[in-house]
């Protein structure tokens, strides 16, 4: 962070101390929340006032790549607001898989957020800063559209995303139809699967919706809504990982996860390598914030206890132990949310191993009164248990995301395709 310098739209750093046993960093107080927030909490909102702000992304996009640093995670939650007044300034934050990069390099293990992975990380070409260019692409996108341009729906299996990803293959679908033709033409330019022709940070901010050209009033009146509904469905699947953690504990099976992983296989099965081990971290994020509601950064029995039970889990002392100790790697007693990230992969992808057992577990917690399918109220039951308020129409459509026979209500079968973006084994 020292390298990335001052910009007025990239959280700083200002000190830092070393004591014997700890590293203290002083950075830019941040609590005006995600840009996400801001925009549903506007309700509507003009191609003009998205342009301002991702114009401002942009220039700190090119402060960093002039700096030969790549931030490699751009997304809609990696982009907070110093406050919650009207003169709060957006900035970029968490470099946690940034890097140095001179020239192009191949990842053999890719890192980010593979929602917004460029085509060429996934193939395991070369790549070089215009990764970040391609996901500032997608940002741009959902905030205009207010869905995924690689997963409208919200119900796609990770492996349909990357294919269409790669075949740069984005819905043009109404919302989109409805936009400028310049905001069409830089998403475009951005969403390019070639990187080589791929626009830069120069170029984009050179392009005409850039230049004040971005038409004031034409408000996208269904962008909001849907913008929420995305989040809905990100937290739905938060809420069933969530749960995930009171399936079946194997301690020292888990301790000897990471030292048994497998490395990245031969250049043609490189595609599937990506699938089975480069997980969406997100979800796995989204779900330990329902249960740090105090935000400290970490959780224990107290924490995993209160949310259990909100789903009506009463888990014993024993088990709730046991998953402390499964997910605790480093012994001082607590999860922290890397611990926490680690452990829910591991446990959904055993549970997708070991047969239907523990999947089926988790579908009848969701599955009140037994008779096999989850319905509406049901569903509503979920938010409720997590503290998030929806609306009809909110839960109107994500049944419908859900409900892929559409007959009305979720089955196990339709519950196990929602789930399947988070299966390392099954998308292989």
């Amino acid at each position: 962070m020292e390298a990335c310098g001052r910009h007025e739209n990239i959280v700083s750093l200002h000190e830092k101390f070393i004591t014997p046993d700890k590293l203290i960093i002083i950075m830019d107080l941040i609590f005006g929340g995600e840009l996400f927030e801001y925009l549903l909490e506007r309700g509507r909102f003009s191609e003009k006032e998205v342009s301002v702000l991702m114009k401002k992304v942009c220039s700190a996009l090119k402060h960093l790549h002039d700096r030969n640093i790549c931030h490699n995670d751009i997304k809609p939650e990696n982009l907070l607001l110093t406050s919650k007044f009207e003169d709060a300034v957006l900035k970029i934050t968490d470099f946690g898989n940034s890097f140095f990069l001179s020239e192009k390099i191949i990842f053999d293990k890719p890192t980010g957020t593979s929602a917004y992975h460029a085509p060429e990380i996934i193939l395991h070409q070369p790549c070089d800063k215009n990764i970040d260019m391609w996901s500032f692409g997608v940002v741009i996108y959902i905030m205009l559209c207010g869905v995924h341009p690689f997963d409208p729906s919200g119900n796609f299996s990770n492996a349909k995303i990357v294919l269409r990803v790669c075949n740069g293959e984005f819905a043009r679908n109404d919302a989109w139809n409805q936009l400028s033709s310049d905001a069409r033409n830089l998403i475009e330019h951005l969403l390019d699967p070639n990187p080589d022709t791929r626009y830069t940070a120069d170029e984009a901010l050179n392009h005409p919706w850039f230049g004040g050209r971005a038409p004031p009033k034409i408000l996208l009146e269904k962008s909001a809504e849907q913008l929420k509904g995305f989040q809905n469905l990100s937290l739905l699947r938060a809420s069933i990982v969530a749960l995930g953690a009171s399936l079946p504990t194997h301690v020292e099976n888990a301790r000897q996860f990471y030292a048994n992983a497998p490395p990245v296989v031969s250049a043609s099965e490189r595609l599937g390598s990506y699938n089975r081990w480069n997980m969406d971290s997100n979800t796995y994020i989204k779900s330990f914030q329902l249960f740090d509601k105090d935000e400290k950064g970490f959780i224990g029995k107290h924490e995993l206890r209160q949310l259990f039970r909100s789903f009506g889990q009463y888990l014993s002392d024993k088990d709730l132990r046991l998953i402390v100790a499964e997910g605790d790697l480093n012994g001082d007693g607590k999860i922290s949310i890397q611990e926490f990230v680690g452990l829910m992969k591991r446990r959904m992808r055993s549970a997708w191993e070991s047969g239907t057992d523990d999947l089926l577990r988790l579908f009848k917690i969701f599955d009140i009164d037994g008779n096999g399918v989850i319905d509406k109220h049901e569903l509503r039951h979920v938010m409720d248990a997590v503290g998030h308020f929806v609306t009809e129409e909110d839960v109107e459509e994500m049944m419908l995301a859900a409900d892929l026979d559409g007959n009305g209500s979720i089955d196990y079968n339709d519950f196990l395709t929602f789930l399947a973006d988070l299966n390392e084994t099954k998308l292989n």
